[in-house]
């Protein structure tokens, strides 16, 4: 066993975490277990899509979805630059509000469809 198998043991290809409580070694909620599904949290749903909209849509394994989020916020800020909205006061005010609101829209999607899927089957891009 390397170093990182002195930091992350790996039994087989599941990654194992020390769970705080117990003290016991348990496997990673990420990583795929023995059916195949991983374990979708919301709270990572959610922070994934304040970082950027439509990742967490990505980590729900929705890449339609979270490419749609992610094309329309830069789509709103291409048409708001374009109409010129973008450089007036009421305009930028304007631009302000949409994109808070597609940004909340975004996260608060992500985190109860995270919550509604449990566990899914990872595809090749949502593994992590």
């Amino acid at each position: 066993m390397g170093t990182l198998g002195l930091i992350f043991p790996v039994v087989g290809s599941r990654v194992l975490s020390l769970d705080s409580l117990s003290g016991e070694l348990q496997p990673s909620l990420a990583t795929p277990d023995d059916t195949g599904t991983a374990r979708r949290t919301p709270i990572l749903a959610a922070v994934l899509s304040l970082l950027t909209s439509g990742v967490g849509q990505l980590y729900n394994g929705q890449a339609a979805k979270g490419f749609a989020f992610y094309a329309g916020q830069i789509l709103l800020f291409a048409a708001l630059g374009v109409s010129g909205l973008f450089f007036t006061f009421w305009g930028s005010i304007l631009a302000l509000f949409v994109c808070i609101f597609m940004n909340v829209a975004t996260i608060v999607e992500a985190a109860r469809t995270a919550r509604k899927l449990g566990t899914i089957v990872p595809k090749r891009y949502n593994r992590w």
